[in-house]
Formats: C-alpha cells, structure tokens, sequence
C-alpha cells in the first residue's frame, strides 16, 4: 500500500501532537496545520511537516488537505471553568471551523474526515455507548455544547449525503503532549492536576466524569481512520470502573507522586456553583453502567489503559519537566 498523508489539525494540541507523533511511527506523512504564531519545532523534529493555516479561514484548509488521504480535525476552543472563551470563539472554531475542515475534506478528494466531538452532545441518562442520542437543546446550554452539537449535526447531514465522515468522543483527556506549555493551559486536565499536584487546587465540584489518556485518545483517532465506518461515533473514554470525580483523579496522582496535598469534592451548595458552566453537568442523572465502548473496541481494535496507569505515566512526565 502507498504511503497515505493525513492532515491534522489542532497539533500542537495535547491530542493532536500525540497524533502526529503516533502516526509517523506507523508510517504516515504527516501534515500538520499550525498558526503562525505557534512554536511548531518540535513537530519539524518529529519528521512532521508542518503548513501554516487556520481552521476558520477556509481557503487555508484547503491548501493544507491537498494532496492528503485523510484528516483527523482535533483542533477546538476547550470550555470548562477555566476557559476564558465567550460564545463567538466557540462558534468560529468549533462550528465553523469544523464545517471548513470538512468542506475542505469533501473539495480536495480527501478519503475520510475524522472530527472530535465532545461526551457533553450526549444524552447521559443512558448508558453512553456509541450509538447514544444527542442531547436535547437547552436554553442554558453554554456556547461549547451548542456549536459542538452544531457540528456534529452539521457532519451527519454531510455523512448521509455520502462524505466520508467519522466521529470520535473523548472523555476529559489527561496526559503527556508534545509541547509541554500548551499541554498545562489551564483549560486541559493535565493543568488541572499540575495545579493539584503543586498545592494550587483546593477543591472542586462532585462532578464524576470519564478520563482518557491523551496517547489513548490518540490512537483510537487513528484506528477509526483506518478501520471505521462512514456516519459512525466511536468512543475514546478510558474504563467505565474508572469514572470519578476531578478531586478523585487528583488525589490518586498525589498518591502515585508521593504529595501530600489532596482537593476536596464540593456540592453545589456548599459553593460548587464556582464551577462555572461546569455546575449544570453536576445536576445530570448517571446510568449504571456509566458508559459501554464494546462497539469500538470490537470495530476498532484498541482499548484503553487503567486511568491509574495512565496517571503514573503522567506524573512520571510531569516531573521529568520539572513541573511538580
């Protein structure tokens, strides 16, 4: 077989440096689409070829899918508590950003287009597998959840007209990235336990949650390139047995680093509300089981790491920087 190009998006990203790491080692070109602005050198001594663009400028996309087999769009503006972006930068990136990436998909030929959305589309109250329903529109819905759901509606309207277009959920990603700075911005779960792990994390809201490792992540987004099918959603969302809460994950990377310090779960009412947008996710029902990925595992073939595991190897990477 050929040798195929995939361009990806959002690379200096916590998963899409991972990507593009992982996809050179199975023997991928790799383009990979940076802003000006950005430090891409660690990606050039990757081997990874990098292009300058800007998923919100159309024109620029294309020029980068040309000539490629394939791209996996992992690029996004992060909501949570930390996140500073106001509804427009959600829509720019995350709606429109997304519909260039897969115009430019469908003008420049290319094979399939793998776009990352988020577990917050979905329907909760049932267990979340891969064929889980989309939530339904709330008037309170923060400015993430609505353009991420635009999108996704958006790729399934083009998926069904028969553009070659997959969907991968992740779940809160934690982990190593290429670029160490941008893997620690405040609105990424390694931040957050950076922050714990150095005594600056308090408390947070009771709000369980499933994690996945951002190489995890990284390689299911591979495998549903290569071995997914058209309109599908996979699922990259670690082990159901290893849901818990933000103060949970915390405190068990505090134990794998030899910290003493731990973060304290808070109820809405004891002052949770500080969550921001994140305070409605705490009011939603859980099923049980929480969450069943047995479609990707089976179509895809990969499965995900213990999160406990997945931590020591982030603590291990933490201080190998010099961050804790």
């Amino acid at each position: 077989m050929a040798e195929q190009t995939l361009l990806i998006t959002g690379a200096t990203g916590l998963v899409g440096s991972n990507l593009c790491v992982l996809a050179r080692k199975k023997g991928y070109r790799v383009r990979a689409m940076v802003r000006s602005s950005q430090d891409f050198v660690p990606l050039q001594r990757a081997d990874v070829e990098t292009v300058i663009g800007d998923i919100t400028d159309l024109d620029s996309v294309l020029r980068a899918a040309q000539g490629t087999d394939g791209i996996i769009h992992t690029a996004a503006v992060l909501g949570g508590t930390w996140s500073k972006a106001t509804s427009e930068d959600f829509w720019n990136a995350n709606y429109y950003g997304t519909v260039n990436v897969m115009e430019a998909g469908r003008q420049a030929g290319v094979r399939r287009v793998v776009d990352l959305d988020t577990l917050a589309i979905l329907d909760w109250r049932e267990t979340i597998t891969e064929r889980s329903c989309i939530a339904a529109i709330q008037d309170g819905d923060s400015g993430y959840v609505a353009a991420k759901r635009a999108s996704y509606y958006e790729g399934m309207h083009r998926a069904s007209r028969g553009q070659d277009i997959v969907f991968l959920t992740p779940a809160g990603i934690y982990g190593p990235g290429l670029f160490v700075e941008r893997a620690l911005h405040p609105t990424s779960f390694t931040g957050t336990l950076t922050a714990a792990l150095n005594g600056r994390l308090e408390s947070y809201i009771n709000l369980r949650l499933l994690w996945a490792y951002s190489e995890d992540v990284a390689a299911t987004a591979l495998a549903a390139f290569e071995r997914g099918s058209r309109g599908a959603r996979y699922l990259a969302c670690g082990r159901p047995e290893d849901a818990c809460t933000l103060a949970q994950l915390c405190n068990v990377a505090a134990e794998l680093a030899g910290v003493s310090h731990r973060v304290i779960d808070l109820d809405v009412a004891s002052g949770g509300k500080q969550a921001g947008t994140m305070a409605k996710l705490a009011e939603r029902k859980y099923a049980d089981p929480i969450m069943n990925s047995t479609v990707t595992k089976t179509e895809l073939g990969v499965a995900p790491i213990a999160v406990r595991e997945g931590l020591a190897r982030t603590v291990a990477w933490l201080r190998q920087n010099g961050k804790i």
